[in-house]
This record gives C-alpha cells, sequence and structure tokens, in this order.
C-alpha cells in the first residue's frame, strides 16, 4: 500500500487511530501483539569462531601448505618462521576484530534513538523500539 497516497482521514481508519494519536493502553496493546520496532540481529560469532576464521583466506591457507612442506622436507627452521607468522597474523587479524565488534556493540547500545508521539493527545519522547502501528 502507497500510504503517501492516502488522505488524511483514509489514514487515520486505515490504521485505527486518531488526530490525537493512540491512547496508552492501545499503544501498549499494539506493542504486544506487533512486538518492537526493532531489526533482528544476526547474533555474534563467538570469541573462537572469530578466530578460527583467520585461518580461512586462501593466502593463509598456502601458507599453511608451505609449512607442511617444508616440514616434510626437513626444513624445520622455514616450517616453524611460516607457521609462527601464520599464527602472530591471526591473532592480530582476531584481536581487531574482536574490538571492532565490542565497539559496534557499544555504539547501538549508546544511539538510542528518540521518537515523538501523540498519545492520549499529548506529545511524548519515546524509545523509536516503541514505536507501533
Amino acid at each position: 500500500m502507497n500510504w503517501y497516497q492516502l488522505s488524511l482521514s483514509s489514514l487515520y481508519k486505515e490504521l485505527k487511530t486518531t488526530s490525537h494519536g493512540l491512547s496508552s493502553k492501545e499503544a501498549l496493546l499494539r506493542l504486544e501483539t506487533h512486538g518492537k520496532n526493532m531489526i533482528k540481529e544476526k547474533e555474534n560469532n563467538p570469541a573462537w569462531k572469530i578466530f578460527l576464521s583467520q585461518f580461512t583466506s586462501a593466502l593463509v591457507l598456502i601458507l599453511l601448505a608451505a609449512t607442511v612442506v617444508s616440514a616434510i622436507i626437513g626444513e624445520i627452521t622455514d616450517a616453524s618462521i611460516i607457521l609462527a607468522v601464520v599464527v602472530l597474523n591471526a591473532v592480530f587479524g582476531f584481536i581487531q576484530e574482536y574490538k571492532a565488534d565490542k565497539a559496534i556493540e557499544s555504539l547501538k547500545k549508546m544511539a538510542g534513538l528518540k521518537s515523538k508521539v501523540l498519545r492520549d493527545g499529548k506529545e511524548h519522547l519515546i524509545d523509536s523500539s516503541e514505536l507501533t502501528i
């Protein structure tokens, strides 16, 4: 439905409201019926998954293969150095990604958006997650 094309009276009728807004009771009932006005987020990966994901790039897999080949042909020093570099790279990548995830989480918590609504004929400032249809 193209809501912007409706007249104001048609809009009120369609949304079952008036120019005074919803009553607090009706807003609560609709919130319980339709749920909060929030985007469902994917669950965060646990730390161990973030760490293991550092070993999935093609370059890292090639370096791990080179480690195995070096060890097989007796170049233990080379194998050790390559493995150390790969593990160090994974640790640094993990730390960066983990900190970035935590920073994004913190920003989401801080950015509580507010909306101005009419409830019982009076203006109120509420969390955007409390908006309802």
